[in-house]
């Protein structure tokens, strides 16, 4: 096959906890019964996004990475102790894990600090590289528009395209969108979710 032929390489980039809550509103509500609802496997989520057609071609997917905030292990030592579970069967399934510690202030709910700049970072990182011809962004967090806007202005003399991707159900639909930019955006539907359904409870020691 020679190049012109070849069909794109991608690059997956996964706001875990982003796309966790996406799937809970879009398909089970807030008050979901079980903490498994919502989950998914980051491996073929990547593998769906990667396998769909842009210009009569799919993807090859190079690489998948996944970015999770991780509970401190004193604070809430279970959710410390499922999380590196969880972590271990994503890098488990060839998903490049980076994992952030979460931040306790005051006594309020735990928060997420750093997942979008990483993500960012990444992005702009595998733009340069010259590695891949699309970066598909599974987040629908705002502040990473900066970073995308960057790379479809051709950031370090990238050609690398950017998609983004998020959960629909009816009215409900959570994408990055910047106006007036084309920003591909990939549906991601209750038959695309079923598909990709991680039922594990990672509470339970293995």
């Amino acid at each position: 096959m020679n190049a012109q032929d070849a069909s794109p390489r991608a690059i997956v980039l996964i706001d875990a906890q982003n796309m966790y809550r996406g799937a809970r509103r879009a398909f089970f509500g807030d008050n979901a019964a079980s903490s498994r609802d919502g989950q998914y496997a980051p491996r073929a989520l990547a593998e769906l996004l990667a396998a769909r057609h842009r210009d009569g071609q799919a993807r090859t997917l190079l690489e998948t990475r996944i970015y999770t905030g991780r509970p401190d292990g004193f604070v809430n030592p279970r959710g410390h102790a499922a999380n590196v579970r969880q972590c271990r069967a994503w890098e488990e399934s060839g998903v490049v894990v980076h994992q952030r510690p979460l931040q306790y202030v005051n006594g309020r709910s735990p928060t997420e600090k750093g997942i979008d700049v990483s993500i960012a970072v990444d992005l702009m990182n595998a733009a340069a590289s010259g590695r891949f011809d699309v970066a598909v962004v599974c987040s629908a967090d705002t502040d990473l528009i900066p970073a995308i806007e960057a790379v479809m202005n051709g950031y370090a003399g990238s050609t690398m395209a950017v998609e983004v991707a998020g959960w629909r159900e009816g009215q409900y639909g959570q994408r990055i969108w910047i106006p007036g930019r084309d920003l591909p955006v990939n549906w991601l539907y209750r038959d695309n979710y079923d598909a990709v359904h991680d039922p594990t409870d990672y509470n339970i020691r293995r």
